[in-house]
């Protein structure tokens, strides 16, 4: 107890007057008002729910489910984003099952995880457009007690190469599908049957008819 703190306990530092060195002066508006730059942001948060939906054959790979649709009410029942990636990241590196698994998945999932500090940074930033230059400015979502954050200049370059990014990986996702003999992304998913109407009601199962085949998780056009 006597011994003397090595460091200071950490405080609140209040912002100087050069805490935003990227500010211009004049009037900002509270949006993205250059169309392709909207256009481009647009594509990049639109884009993001199908990578998860990719991502869930991935998930349904390593838990070794059976069947596409189970895994993915698992993967939707967990709505952290850091948690689905730790149950993958435990499955791969834990599980006997993974033992002679490519690092094509380590890559996978540390990629995924990189886009989606990216994507969180820019769907729950505050973006303001200088009116008289027209540059775009970010704020960044922080836990400091002011309301905002540092603001910088985002350039067309960065989210350019942002959605670039993440078209490349799909691809990638999409040639290990592909490699795998899985289903088109076009195609319905082989485990949901079309339901056949009749006047007299809902044709009644064989019990002695097979059940669906479970093969590898099929991908589906809803994901």
């Amino acid at each position: 107890m006597n011994t003397p703190k090595s460091r200071k306990p950490r405080r609140y530092i209040a912002p100087g007057l050069n805490a935003d060195p990227a500010d211009e002066e004049g009037n900002y508006e509270p949006s993205i008002l250059q169309p392709f730059l909207a256009e481009v942001m647009g594509n990049i948060l639109t884009l993001w729910p199908h990578i998860e939906g990719h991502m869930i054959i991935i998930f349904s790979e390593l838990i070794g489910a059976e069947d596409v649709g189970n895994a993915r009410l698992m993967f939707r029942s967990i709505i952290n984003q850091k948690a689905r990636i730790s149950v993958m990241k435990a499955m791969l590196e834990k599980s006997p099952d993974h033992i002679e698994t490519s690092d094509w998945y380590d890559r996978i999932i540390d990629e995924f995880a990189a886009l989606n500090r990216i994507r969180n940074i820019y769907a729950h930033g505050l973006w303001y457009t200088h009116k008289q230059t027209q540059r775009l400015y970010l704020d960044e979502e922080t836990d400091n007690y002011e309301s905002r954050g540092p603001r910088r200049e985002v350039k067309v370059a960065e989210l350019q190469a942002l959605a670039e990014r993440m078209s490349a990986f799909v691809d990638a996702l999409e040639a290990h599908f592909t490699e795998k003999g899985y289903p088109s992304v076009s195609e319905p998913s082989s485990q949901i049957q079309p339901q056949q109407s009749s006047a007299d009601g809902p044709e009644e199962r064989n019990p002695e008819d097979s059940p669906p085949e479970r093969g590898p998780p099929p991908r589906s056009s809803r994901d």
